[in-house]
Parts: structure tokens; C-alpha cells; sequence
């Protein structure tokens, strides 16, 4: 049987999101070592369903060094999920641009994953 030849873009792409992830991760952690860790009694439920999706993202990123496609999905639904609860807690829907960088940070995974499927 023959070795399938690797593509240099799926390699490419590859690492391009796995760097992202390794940037967002440490971009988050820096977030709540700054912030600290909230008292989760004290917090409402929109603010527990923001840090359940918060864990979402942070768990799609850490997923997705081994399966592109799961991770790329459990970020997107975080963000997605971050994004709703946060513009129905405060009645705007623009919450800025960078809540834009969560999805397009997966773009290189699901590329490897519709190159590969």
C-alpha cells in the first residue's frame, strides 16, 4: 500500500491553528489570572452560562491539537453560545471585534478538516 503524499497546505494550516490556539489559550488564561477567579455563588445565571461558555471555547482550543473538526465546533458553539447569552443579559448585540477573533481563529481547522475528509 502507498503512502499518501502529505499536503504542504494541510501541514501548514495545521500548525497556523494550532498556534492560534496555543495564542488564545494563553490570551485567556492571561485574562482570568488577571481578573480572578469569580466566586461562583456570587454569580447570576447569565454570568454562570458566560463562564460555561468561556470553558467551551477554552476546551474546543485544547481539543482541537488532536481533532480538528471537535474543537473547531466546541469553540464556535461557545462563542456562539457567549455571544447569546451576553446580548440578551445586556440588550446589545455588538459586544466589539474582538469577539470576531474566536470563530476566525478556526478557519485553519476546519480547512484541515474539509482537506482531509
Amino acid at each position: 500500500m502507498r503512502k499518501k503524499k502529505k499536503d504542504i497546505t494541510v501541514s501548514l494550516a495545521r500548525w497556523t491553528g494550532r498556534a492560534c490556539s496555543i495564542l488564545m489559550v494563553l490570551l485567556m488564561l492571561a485574562f482570568v489570572f488577571d481578573e480572578g477567579m469569580p466566586k461562583l455563588i456570587k454569580l447570576t445565571s447569565p454570568e454562570i452560562i458566560l463562564f460555561l461558555a468561556f470553558f467551551i471555547m477554552l476546551g474546543g482550543y485544547i481539543v482541537s491539537w488532536w481533532k480538528e473538526i471537535t474543537g473547531a465546533i466546541l469553540i464556535i458553539s461557545g462563542t456562539v453560545l457567549f455571544w447569546s447569552v451576553n446580548s440578551v443579559a445586556t440588550g446589545h448585540l455588538w459586544m466589539g471585534w474582538f469577539i470576531f477573533v474566536f470563530p476566525l481563529s478556526t478557519l485553519p481547522l476546519l480547512f484541515c478538516w474539509w482537506k482531509e475528509k
